[in-house]
Formats: structure tokens, sequence, C-alpha cells
């Protein structure tokens, strides 16, 4: 095995050196034709016509595997190293601005190089091929030599950008926890890969790597999951979790009654840890309530407010999304963010409820609308004589005119509510909007 990885290494070793040769040949003559390139070709390639010149057109933001640096001597050597100064061959240089068909033919949308230019041109390719200079194998075998110059360029003044791709976060998750971002079988990084802007290379083919609130949505989704679930399995960060519980313990009592645990305090807890541990599973199972004390203080005026927050968690394997809906602005609301959907999937619903609210709360029904990619699929109207739709509480029913709603008449506040089970025909986005 050993010696193996030894002889990939003198290969390549041997590779790096037999391009680097071959790119150069004998210095001196190298070094002749780069500054006949520059002197004679380059012009050609960054005249600028009627348009755009090779130079500028090939860029750095161009889709085209060709790709100029706009300094001469590295793209003399790039374009060597490609095989792109051939003599022949309907891939190269020469090629290309030859071409008869003009779909093929260089620089597209424009007149087709003078005779003069392509003589120029003919003449420069046969005193490289008679130097030997011409790689003898394949470009991808070859280290790229416009690498070995030194940057000539100017410094920027702004760094580049540093947000993390998503196959850089896939990685960094799957190296961090050991996992990546599964489900119940499902790879929710291949199910979420739109809003994190990244490419699976069969519906979605260009990766970003700019900020957006999609992507930090479906981080946000991702670390919860990813996070539980370590917690859970003692992996990753949580591989040495009986210490951090011992310090958790540790602060509690302190935070409450001023002290460290005894040991027989610390042994009843771990006991109860240990069977909250054996139970998770039919724990998770369960619907609950999680209820926290919320403080704010301003350090200006020294004032301070609390605030008990209620949220109900649910047993479903889904997210929780919560919004507050404002029916003086408009008889139907749709909500910020689309949320993701699938079929015949128990305990995905939608829960109506009129705490803190004023007056009368009316409900005529739920339209869900698919978004990208499924932009053909037709909307699902859930109104509220639906089977999918349960009121609990004082709800009075009213029909006007044909139209059903439910109103709680500004009774019973915080008492009642409304469950939509939330049923589609297919996996993906939507939009939710309430009426």
């Amino acid at each position: 095995m050993i010696r193996s990885y030894y002889s990939l290494w003198l290969l390549s070793l041997s590779l790096l050196l037999l391009s680097h040769e071959a790119l150069r040949g004998e210095p001196h003559e190298g070094e002749t034709l780069a500054k006949v390139f520059a002197e004679t070709i380059y012009p050609l390639l960054t005249q600028e016509a009627t348009g755009e010149s090779c130079v500028s057109c090939h860029d750095s933001n161009s889709t085209s595997e060709l790709v100029f640096q706009g300094r001469a001597w590295e793209d003399f050597a790039m374009l060597l190293q490609g095989g792109y100064l051939r003599s022949t061959g309907p891939d190269s240089l020469l090629g290309r601005v030859t071409a008869e068909a003009v779909k093929r033919r260089m620089p597209k949308k424009q007149p087709a190089w003078p005779q003069e230019a392509i003589d120029t041109l003919k003449a420069f390719l046969a005193q490289l091929d008679r130097s030997g200079m011409q790689p003898a194998s394949s470009a991808d075998e070859h280290f790229p030599a416009a690498l070995l110059a030194p940057f000539e360029g100017d410094v920027p003044a702004v760094m580049d950008n540093q947000f993390i791709s998503y196959r850089q976060l896939r990685s960094k998750i799957e190296t961090l926890f050991g996992h990546g971002w599964e489900k119940r079988g499902r790879d929710l990084f291949v199910e979420n890969v739109t809003m994190f802007g990244g490419a699976d290379f069969k519906d979605h083919f260009s990766e970003s790597t700019r900020a957006s609130s999609n992507f930090l949505t479906a981080l946000d989704m991702m670390a919860r999951d990813v996070v539980a679930r370590a917690y859970a399995q003692g992996s990753g960060p949580f591989a040495q979790r009986e210490s951090s519980w011992k310090r958790e313990l540790d602060r509690l009592y302190h935070y409450f009654l001023y002290r460290p645990p005894t040991d027989t305090e610390r042994g009843e807890a771990r006991r109860l840890f240990e069977q909250l541990s054996d139970a998770a599973s039919q724990l998770a199972k369960r619907d609950y309530e999680l209820a926290f004390e919320l403080t704010v203080h301003d350090p200006i005026s020294g004032m301070e407010a609390k605030e008990e927050i209620r949220l109900p968690v649910s047993a479903s394997p889904g997210g929780v999304y919560q919004a507050w809906i404002d029916q003086s602005m408009g008889d139907s609301q749709t909500l910020a963010a689309p949320i993701r959907l699938h079929p015949n999937e128990p305990g995905q619903r939608l829960t109506l409820f009129n705490e803190r609210s004023i007056d009368n709360v009316s409900f005529a029904g739920v339209t869900l609308t698919p978004v990208d990619p499924m932009t053909n699929e037709e909307p699902v109207a859930l109104k509220a004589d639906a089977p999918a739709v349960n009121a609990v509480g004082a709800w009075q029913r009213k029909s006007k005119a044909g139209f059903l709603s439910f109103e709680d008449e500004g009774q019973n506040k915080g008492g009642s509510r409304i469950e939509v089970n939330l049923e589609v025909p297919r996996a993906g986005r939507y939009e939710v909007t309430l009426h």
C-alpha cells in the first residue's frame, strides 16, 4: 500500500516536471515565442472591432471552458497547455476563427478575421510546432501552466466572497456531526437544495455562494434537526455529553439554591436523565406545550418586562411555523415564507388561535399554492366546510349567499381554535393563504 502511494507521488511529480519542461522547451526559445505571441497574436485576441474581443468575451463570467486571464503570458501558457494552439483540430484557435459554419466561427456575431490576421496566426503556429513545445499528453495530466507565473495584477481592495456554499456546508456538517441532514430515510439537504442555492446537477446546475433569506431559513431548519439528532445519539460535539450534563446540573443548583448538588442529588439526577433517555422514543410521539419566561431589559432606563411564552409542540416530524394574522390588512393574507409539505403526512396541519385577538375573528378557508418547480400544479383550496377543517371552541358557523365561514363573534378568546389538515398531492413548497 505504501509502495502504491509512493509510486503515485512519483508519477504526479514526473508529470509536473514533464509538463513544465514541455511548456518551456529551451528557456530562451520559450521566452521568445511568448514574446512573439504577446506582440503579434495577443493584439488580435484583444481587439474590439464591433463588439467584445475574444479576451473580454471569454472572461471569468463566461460559461465557456476557455477562460482568459487578461495577461498575455498566462493566456499563452493556458492556450498552449489546453491544445488551443495546435495547427489542426476543429476546436483549436485556428479551427474556430476559420470555421465555415457561422455558429462555430469565432468571434461570434462579428466579422471574420481578415486573411492577413489568419496568415499571422498560421505562421506563429508553424513556428510553435517546430519548437517542440506542443504538449505531448492531455491537458488534464499537466499542472496548470498559467499558475506557474507570478501574479502581476492589482491587489483587490476588498476580500473575496467568504460565504459558504451548499456543497461546502453539507461536507462540513457531515464532518462535524458524523451524519448529514436525514430524517426517516429522506435526504433533506437534497430536498432543500433550492433554498440553499445549491446544485444537484439534475434540476439545478449553478451553485450560489451569496447569502440569501432562503439560505438562512434552511440553515435554521437544518441546525435544529442536526443538533437534536447529535445530542440524542451522543455523537459529534456531544460525544462527551456526560460531563456536559454534570456542568449543567451544577449551574442549575447554583442558580436556584446557591450551592452545588450533593452526591445523592447528583445520583438522582443521573437516574432521571437515564429514564428520560430510555423513554425518548415514547416521549417523541407525544404532543406537549413548551413554556418559558421571556425577560426584556432596557439597560438605559432600567425598566424590565416579563412575559410567559407558551408554544404547542407536536410529535409530527415536521417543523413549527408561527405568524400573527392581522385581519384589518384585508380579507386574505399569505404567510411570509413558503412551507414544505408532503402527501399523506399525519400531523401536518395549520392551527388558527383566537388568543389575544380583538372583536370578531373570521375564517373562510385556506389556499395552498405550489411554488417552483411545480408552477403547473393547481392550488389546493380547503374551504371552511371541508372535511379537513375542524373548529374547536365557541365558533359560529355562518353562511351568506353561498359563502361559508366560522366566526367567534368576539367570544371565548384564547379558548377557541381551528385545525386544518394540510393534504397536498405531491411534496414541495407551498404558499399558504388564509381567507
